[in-house]
């Protein structure tokens, strides 16, 4: 059983569908729990109807204590009435939710939190109240993965983990779009960029923004400048005002949610992510999979998806002066950019392919049931 707060298109969307789909394939019985419909969900209904979907809707993201009390008992009952060998929950809610409502009960429990509420740039209301919730119930979890070494290694600050071999880092993955876009785009002389995520007060498009104004004004000539930003979210109508009233619209194109992520980034020389906190960012690992460099923000899980030597883009801090002088550095050095793009593939190969992500997965979950 798979459990996600929401049901709608982001990372851990990305991050579920090709573990949903390998368990399918192995021919296991598979549910998933969300809290509502979105792309997520059509995508499972339409690309692998042999799941069965749950939508608890009292499970949401807000803090509403009501709605959290009827969401554990809803989901105690469901586990008592279907009775998963593993639960497998995705996020701080679901966790919440999912980890109180399977008390007593005889599931095996694997907890991803993508990301800890205790982060660096993350709420520090929510801070401390974060990591006492996160000790507690750590004691009822069998198995906590990190997405990245660094979600470890702030989880160790704080001593969440409270049993031997509890934790385990499993990288986030994509699937290898280099295979289906080998070719080598035209030297037109245009520099497109590109980021995909959701606008929400995680991501900052508009330092993004800002910065790639202060690029493209360097130049007399900007026509040959574009920036792609996929994804939708609460953000987006203030992106939207700031580049209306900078007269950008020429530049910068807002394409909303999108299925071909791999469409754009085939067109682009660039693949970015301005994040407030990240733990370790899938859209990237697309982009390395791909040949491209990366301008990202340096923090949290980001670096890793760059080699130690940052020989593979540019991991700069979130200031419209550091993504000005990235872009434009990539900008004017082709050769450059072509070295960094195929470090970024080897460096996809060796830790990012989907089938390592699969496998380790498929190790934690037999090790639990011979426990």
């Amino acid at each position: 059983m798979y459990v996600n707060t929401l049901g709608v298109w982001g990372g851990v969307a990305t991050y579920l569908m090709p573990i949903i789909k390998e368990q399918v394939n192995l021919g296991n019985e598979v549910y998933l729990v969300v809290g509502n419909q979105g792309e997520l969900t059509n995508n499972v209904q339409k690309n692998i109807p042999e799941v069965k979907i749950i939508f608890l809707d009292t499970m949401q993201r807000e803090i509403k204590p009501l709605s959290i009390l009827k969401s554990i008992f809803k989901f105690r009952k469901l586990v008592k009435d279907l009775k998963p060998n593993i639960i497998h929950l995705n996020c701080i809610m679901a966790g919440l939710i999912g980890r109180i409502g399977s008390l007593f009960l005889k599931s095996k429990i694997v907890y991803n939190a993508h990301g800890w509420a205790f982060e660096p740039g993350t709420s520090k209301k929510y801070k401390w109240p974060a990591i006492i919730i996160e000790k507690i119930l750590s004691y009822c979890t069998d198995a906590i993965i990190c997405v990245s070494n660094y979600e470890k290694k702030i989880a160790d600050k704080y001593s969440i983990f409270k049993k031997d071999n509890q934790a385990i880092v499993i990288k986030n993955a994509s699937r290898d779009f280099g295979l289906s876009h080998n070719k080598i785009r035209p030297k037109d002389g245009s520099f497109t960029v590109t980021m995909s995520a959701r606008f929400w007060e995680q991501k900052n498009q508009l330092l993004l923004i800002k910065g790639f104004e202060k690029f493209i004004n360097r130049y007399r000539e900007k026509n040959q400048f574009k920036l792609y930003l996929l994804g939708d979210g609460p953000k987006l109508n203030e992106c939207k005002e700031y580049v209306k009233n900078h007269n950008m619209e020429k530049f910068i194109e807002f394409t909303g949610m999108v299925n071909n992520v791999d469409e754009y980034y085939f067109k682009s020389d660039v693949v970015a992510l301005i994040t407030n906190y990240d733990a370790i960012a899938i859209s990237l690992i697309e982009g390395l999979s791909m040949s491209k460099p990366l301008i990202a923000t340096n923090t949290c899980g980001v670096p890793e998806n760059f080699y130690e030597d940052f020989s593979n883009g540019c991991c700069i801090n979130n200031t419209v002066s550091d993504i000005d002088i990235a872009l434009n550095y990539l900008f004017s050095n082709p050769e450059i950019r072509r070295q960094m793009g195929e470090l970024s593939r080897k460096l996809y190969e060796r830790d990012f392919k989907i089938e390592k992500n699969i496998s380790l997965h498929n190790n934690l979950y037999e090790n639990l049931l011979k426990k």
